[in-house]
């Protein structure tokens, strides 16, 4: 017998929130293509330095917690058979 179970949020920037990012540059842009202008509180800037964000690994916290209950439902499941 053959289980797979998938964990974690199926948003776009979930691993982005997981894993961290490194500093980088956020450049304004249009609907257009063409650049824009973001708003900061410092006022409008075509582009910002961002200072990256520290791992979050709520997702691996969250599977560390889930997999005894996970184990203790696939051994009762199996002694069922």
């Amino acid at each position: 017998m053959r289980v797979t179970v998938t964990v974690g949020p199926d948003i776009y920037y979930a691993a982005l929130v997981e894993d961290g990012t490194v500093p980088h540059e956020i450049q304004g842009r249009r609907r257009d293509g063409r650049r824009g202008m973001l708003r900061t509180p410092a006022g409008p800037r075509r582009r910002v330095h961002h200072p990256g964000a520290r791992p979050a690994r709520y997702v691996e916290r969250a599977r560390q917690a889930a997999v005894p209950a996970a184990e203790a439902a696939f051994a009762a499941a199996a002694r069922g058979l």
